[in-house]
C-alpha cells in the first residue's frame, strides 16, 4: 500500500486544502459511493486536512442533511456551469478549472474522472478497468464514458491511486503509465458492518424474509457479477449435498439482469432463492452475520468490498480466483476457478455441511479483515497528497 512513495513529507504543520469530487454520494451507496463516503469521513478526522466536497449537480437541503456534511464545506458548480454551457462550446466545460474561484492544494477525483484545475494538484482514483478487460459485461453508456474520459483523466492526473495491485497492473498495461505514478491503497469494510447483538435483528429478518439457514450474495445484479454461474452452482450443490440452506441474493437490479431469471427458472429455484432487492447499509450486518457462507464468483473486481464485509462479520467466503480477489481473500477463504464449476459446487457443499471447516474459514476471515481499515487508507491517501506539494 502506498508502495511507490517515500513516506510522509511533513510540511511544518501546513494544512492541506482538499476538494473531493463527491457525486457518488448523491445516489444509492454502491462500491464507489461507499469508497467516497468512508474515505472522506476518515479524511475529515485528520487534523492536517481541510476537506471540501465538490458537486456538479443540484441537491436539496434534505439530501445535505443525509450526507452529514456542513454546508460551509460544499462547493457546487452546477449553476455556474449551466451559464457557461450556454455561452461556450460543449468541450470547453470539461477544461474549465474546478478551482476557478477558490484556491485548493489538491483536487481528488474518486470516481475514474478528474477535472482541469488552476493550481491544485490532481489525484485520480481508478477502481478497475473491467470495461476494457470484459467489454461485454459493461453497459454501452459505461464503455463510452470511460473510453472517452479515462485517458484524458490519466493524462491530467499528477498521481493515480489504484485500489488493488491488480488494478495497478491493468493501468500500466492498458495506458502505459509509469509505475512510480501509481500507488496502491486498499479499501476497507465499514466499521459498523461486524457481528454483534442488534436490537432490531428480528425486524430486519422479517423485512427481507430471511430464512433460518442460508448462503448469501451481496452486490448489484449485473453480468460482471456472474450470478447465473452462482445460481447453477448452488442448484447443483443442493442436489448433490442435500443441505437445507436457501440462497439470499441481496442487491439491486443492474443492466442485463434478465439472464439471471432465466437460470432461476431453468433450475426451478422459486422455493430456494430469495431476491431482497437493494439493502440499506444499516440492515447489511444482519444479513451477513446470519449467513453460513458468502458466495462471490465475480468475473472481475477492482477490489470487492462485499467479500471483506463478509469476512469482517465472520462469514466463510467462497470467491473466484480472479483479478483482485486473491489479494483481498488471501488464504482466509476458498478461492475457486471459474473454468472448473465443480470446484465451486463442491466448495458450497463442503462448507455448508462441514461445520468444523466452516469455522476455520470464519476465524481466518476475521483475522484477514483486520488488515484493512479506512484509517489506514486515509493515512496513505494523505501521504500521496503530501508527496505532491
Amino acid at each position: 500500500m502506498g508502495d511507490n512513495l517515500q513516506g510522509p513529507v511533513f510540511l511544518g504543520g501546513i494544512i492541506i486544502k482538499v476538494l473531493f469530487e463527491s457525486q457518488p454520494l448523491l445516489g444509492r451507496r454502491t462500491g464507489i459511493g461507499r469508497y467516497v463516503e468512508r474515505l472522506t469521513a476518515s479524511l475529515q478526522e485528520n487534523q492536517d486536512i481541510d476537506l471540501f466536497y465538490w458537486f456538479n449537480q443540484q441537491f436539496n437541503v434534505k439530501l445535505l442533511q443525509m450526507l452529514d456534511v456542513p454546508s460551509t464545506k460544499i462547493r457546487n458548480s452546477r449553476y455556474f456551469y449551466k451559464v457557461i454551457r450556454r455561452l461556450m462550446k460543449p468541450n470547453f466545460l470539461h477544461d474549465l478549472p474546478v478551482d476557478l474561484g477558490e484556491s485548493f492544494d489538491i483536487f481528488h477525483g474518486g470516481n475514474f474522472i478528474t477535472y482541469q484545475t488552476r493550481k491544485a494538484k490532481n489525484v485520480l482514483t481508478i477502481h478497475d478497468l473491467a470495461f476494457l478487460q470484459f467489454p461485454e459485461v459493461a453497459s454501452e453508456q459505461t464503455y463510452r464514458h470511460h473510453s472517452l474520459w479515462l485517458p484524458y483523466s490519466i493524462k491530467k492526473a499528477d498521481h493515480i491511486i489504484a485500489v488493488s495491485q491488480h488494478t495497478k497492473e491493468d493501468i500500466i498495461r492498458y495506458y502505459d503509465v509509469p509505475d512510480e505514478k501509481i500507488s496502491v491503497i486498499y479499501l476497507a469494510a465499514d466499521d459498523q458492518i461486524k457481528k454483534e447483538d442488534r436490537p432490531l435483528k428480528e425486524e430486519v429478518q422479517a423485512k427481507y424474509n430471511l430464512p433460518e439457514k442460508y448462503a448469501l450474495y451481496v452486490g448489484t445484479i449485473e453480468p460482471r457479477k456472474n450470478i447465473p454461474f452462482m445460481l447453477e452452482g448452488y442448484a447443483l450443490a443442493k442436489q448433490k449435498y442435500k443441505f437445507p440452506h436457501k440462497l439470499v441474493i441481496a442487491g439491486a437490479k443492474g443492466w442485463k439482469y434478465e439472464k439471471v431469471y432465466k437460470t432461476f427458472e431453468k433450475y426451478r429455484l422459486h422455493n430456494d432463492v430469495i431476491f431482497t432487492g437493494y439493502v440499506e447499509d444499516m440492515d447489511l450486518p444482519v444479513l451477513y452475520e446470519n449467513a453460513d457462507v458468502f458466495l462471490f464468483p465475480s468475473r472481475y473486481e477492482g477490489f470487492g468490498i462485499p467479500v471483506l464485509e463478509a469476512m469482517q462479520c465472520g462469514v466463510a467466503v467462497i470467491a473466484s480466483n480472479v483479478s483482485s480477489l486473491p489479494e483481498i481473500v488471501g488464504e482466509a477463504g476458498r478461492l475457486v476457478s471459474l473454468e472448473k464449476p465443480e470446484e465451486f459446487i463442491d466448495s458450497i457443499g463442503e462448507l455448508l455441511t462441514n461445520e468444523a471447516k466452516r469455522r476455520e474459514y470464519e476465524e481466518a476471515g476475521r483475522r484477514q479483515a483486520r488488515m484493512f481499515s479506512w484509517k489506514k487508507a486515509a493515512s496513505e491517501t494523505v501521504t500521496v497528497y503530501r508527496s505532491l506539494l
